[in-house]
């Protein structure tokens, strides 16, 4: 099961992107094409999560969200493939709303 949708900060209001550079940035107070993001996955199961796929990562070929808890870093990896897919990180949702400025 997978969705698009824009990753926003409860508190800042303002959503997750990428930068031009290509690094994860939260400061964007409007939802565009470098704030799209896809989740794949299922967490409602025991060991379940989702992989978060950056959209518009790597020139349009997206990327997914990969971390490195010894590093305490989080990066957008370099491909969309199924090899890049074994590698992302699983998340977990606490909270999805609908619409556009919920």
């Amino acid at each position: 099961r997978s969705a698009v949708v824009g990753l926003r900060g409860r508190r800042t209001r303002t959503y997750l992107g990428q930068s031009l550079l290509g690094y994860l940035v939260c400061s964007a107070a409007r939802y565009g094409r470098a704030e799209e993001w896809e989740l794949d996955g299922d967490a409602s199961g025991p060991g379940g999560g989702v992989a978060i796929l950056c959209v518009g990562a790597n020139w349009g070929s997206g990327g997914w969200l990969e971390a490195n808890p010894a590093a305490g870093t989080v990066q957008v990896g370099g491909s969309s493939g199924p090899a890049a897919r074994k590698r992302a990180a699983l998340w977990r949702v606490d909270q999805v709303e609908a619409g556009g400025d919920s």
